[in-house]
């Protein structure tokens, strides 16, 4: 079975999107199938990957109908306009992976992403959580982004004596500036805590100003961005993992990882993040700082929260979802 991809996002750009795209690829690649993949992304100065799977760059539209013919299903990230017309040409079997509700912060439709969602009702849907699933207008199956357990891992090895953790871009919808207000509230109030903040982007400078303003040099450390194992190890540092995104999220990698890492998840409710932590967390009202705070003190005043979490990770690793995919596929290939 041939299966085009087509991410209009992908390495070395980083983020959830590219990095499932990355996944799935490769996991499908290792289970048999034939995998190839069109990104609108340039390389620039990163080296290609090797991964089982072929890789054509901003190819041209003769190139991308080609590798269409050739192959069986055509399997998109997202719904792509860029990248629809080679269906208009020669109908195939068309796969959409949604990682997204196509809805803006403010929860409305622009003219485009409207498109969009009326689109992919001529498409087979498969949605990264219930939550985006039930916001399209067809609804699809449900499957889960999966997380690297050959990286990430509870490793038993390490001091797990920090408090809280951020890992995320640096970008106002993740509420790492909600956070930094819910650390000085609890300051103030002359308890000790520790926040670590993992990621970068473009509120990197705002966050620093934020907290010197604060004065809580000693309480709040910048990392910069960092993955992999250097990653995994700072999980393992810490007792709870916090994303007070102040949007909707559609799921979250990030949490999958610091739940194979034994951290608590605190994270704001009413999204997928609820699903992305397994029905493990300790959720907060979105965007409410008085909620976010009052849950961090919790956190400080229960110890049951400092135990390592012992949950069945199996289900969702790269290889699991990978085999998920490939019955998934392999049945709408058949019929």
């Amino acid at each position: 079975m041939k299966i085009l991809f087509f991410t209009p996002s992908f390495y070395p750009n980083t983020g959830g999107l590219e990095s499932v795209a990355l996944s799935l690829a490769r996991g499908l690649s290792k289970s048999g199938l034939n995998i190839k993949l069109i990104t609108l992304t340039d390389l620039g100065k990163s080296t290609e990957l090797k991964e089982g799977f072929e890789i054509y760059r901003n190819p041209t539209k003769l190139q991308i109908l080609k590798l269409y013919l050739k192959s069986d299903i055509f399997f998109h990230h997202n719904v792509s306009l860029k990248g629809i017309w080679p269906l208009l040409c020669y109908p195939k079997k068309w796969v959409i992976l949604h990682h997204i509700t196509y809805y803006n912060f403010e929860g409305k439709l622009t003219f485009f992403e409207n498109i969009k969602r009326n689109i992919s009702r001529f498409g087979y849907n498969v949605t990264v959580s219930e939550f985006v699933n039930q916001t399209l207008l067809k609804k699809g199956k449900v499957i889960y982004n999966p997380y690297n357990d050959a990286v990430f891992y509870k490793r038993p090895y390490i001091n797990r004596d920090k408090d809280f953790l951020f890992v995320g871009r640096l970008v106002s919808d993740k509420g790492c500036m909600l956070l930094i207000e819910a650390i000085r509230q609890i300051v103030l109030q002359e308890k000790e805590i520790h926040l670590t903040i993992v990621g970068d982007g473009p509120e990197y400078q705002n966050l620093n100003t934020l907290v010197d303003q604060y004065q809580l040099r000693k309480n709040i450390t910048f990392l910069g961005s960092k993955n992999g194992n250097e990653l995994a190890n700072i999980y393992n540092q810490h007792h709870t993992l916090v994303i007070p995104s102040i949007w909707k999220e559609p799921f979250g990698v990030v949490a999958l990882e610091g739940l194979a890492c034994g951290c608590h998840i605190i994270c704001s409710d009413g999204d997928g993040l609820e699903e992305a932590s397994l029905g493990l967390a300790t959720t907060f009202k979105k965007g409410d700082l008085k909620s976010l705070t009052n849950t961090l003190l919790l956190s400080l005043n229960n110890k049951t929260f400092n135990n390592i979490i012992e949950t069945d990770m199996n289900d969702y690793n790269e290889a699991a979802i990978s085999n998920l995919w490939k019955i998934h596929l392999t049945a709408l290939y058949e019929n």
